[in-house]
C-alpha cells in the first residue's frame, strides 16, 4: 500500500469514529453563542495558530447574514 492509500484509509477511519452526537452538539452550541451574540475565541499556538486563525475566517464568513439572527 503506497502512502497516499495509507493516508486515505486512515481519514476515512477517523471520519467512521467520529461520534455524529458530539459533532451535533457542537454545531448547536456555536448555533447557540452566534444567536445570543456571544463571542467566541479560538486560540492556536505555533503550529495550530493557523488552523485556529482558518476556522475563525471560514466562521466570519458564514456568520454575516443581512435580517438575520
Amino acid at each position: 500500500m503506497d502512502l497516499i492509500d495509507t493516508y486515505l484509509n486512515e481519514l476515512e477511519q477517523v471520519i467512521h469514529d467520529l461520534s455524529r452526537s458530539e459533532v451535533n452538539a457542537v454545531a448547536e452550541a456555536l448555533l447557540e453563542n452566534w444567536r445570543a451574540r456571544k463571542q467566541l475565541f479560538i486560540l492556536g499556538n505555533g503550529g495550530s495558530a493557523a488552523p485556529a486563525s482558518h476556522m475563525m475566517n471560514g466562521m466570519d464568513k458564514d456568520t454575516i447574514v443581512a435580517g438575520k439572527l
